[in-house]
């Protein structure tokens, strides 16, 4: 289900918010994108860091919630989609296209409140090998502002929802949202159809990372599936 606080004008955001894309820019190198590749930006917003992912030569497709987000992607001359993150399946998708080689995702992953079907529906599009990566805002972020508004909107009679509308995760609470669709992903079925214990381990292992400690930050992360380059 789309996050109903999730509200987007896309002039607005480009007169507002060009900052968000620009601070993207670490996560953009992470992924790498490589000439020929296949890449889903999900969440893509008006496009911004879309092309710069397809200026690399690599093939992409943008993902939004927002219809008029996804207009300002077009007019970028990205192919852009409406679509619920927390229920991907691009009808006909493999047929068309192949398995995605990357899922990428910067400023958007704390917009979709229900991370394990987001997860779920990311890891079934990748092919073996494929990387997921994603920035997001993590635990605390805002946390003194947005107390601070709840504060002032429920001291003016404002009935203010029980829960925030964004996801800000810990690495851990992250971890286990990302590591059970992973797990459940790569023991379904290897891609010759026959089930893949090994490989499911791996995925659970790279998941943990001996570098993944507390200290780590929890907003920016990229995950592969084992096989990867």
């Amino acid at each position: 289900m789309v996050n109903r606080a999730s509200r987007w004008s896309a002039a607005d955001y480009a007169r507002n918010a060009a900052f968000v894309p620009a601070l993207g820019e670490p996560a953009l190198a992470l992924l790498d994108p490589q000439p020929g590749e296949l890449i889903l930006d999900l969440g893509c917003g008006d496009g911004a860091l879309t092309a710069r992912i397809a200026e690399s030569g690599a093939r992409v497709i943008g993902l939004d919630s927002s219809p008029e987000m996804v207009d300002a992607a077009r007019a970028r001359g990205i192919d852009a989609f409406v679509a619920d993150a927390e229920t991907l399946g691009l009808d006909g998708q493999a047929e068309r296209f192949g398995r995605f080689d990357a899922v990428f995702s910067n400023a958007a992953l704390h917009w979709m409140l229900d991370a394990g079907a987001v997860a779920r529906g990311v890891f079934a599009l990748l092919r073996e090998g494929g990387r997921f990566v994603g920035e997001m805002g993590g635990a605390g972020n805002l946390a003194l502002m947005r107390g601070a508004l709840r504060a002032e909107l429920e001291g003016r009679g404002y009935a203010v929802p029980a829960s925030d509308p964004q996801w800000y995760a810990s690495v851990e609470a992250f971890h286990v949202s990302m590591e059970r669709p992973a797990l459940s992903e790569s023991n379904r079925v290897d891609r010759t159809g026959d089930p893949a214990p090994e490989r499911g381990r791996a995925v659970g292992e790279r998941l943990r990372g001996p570098n993944d400690g507390p200290s780590r930050r929890a907003g920016r992360r990229s995950r592969r599936f084992p096989g990867g380059r």
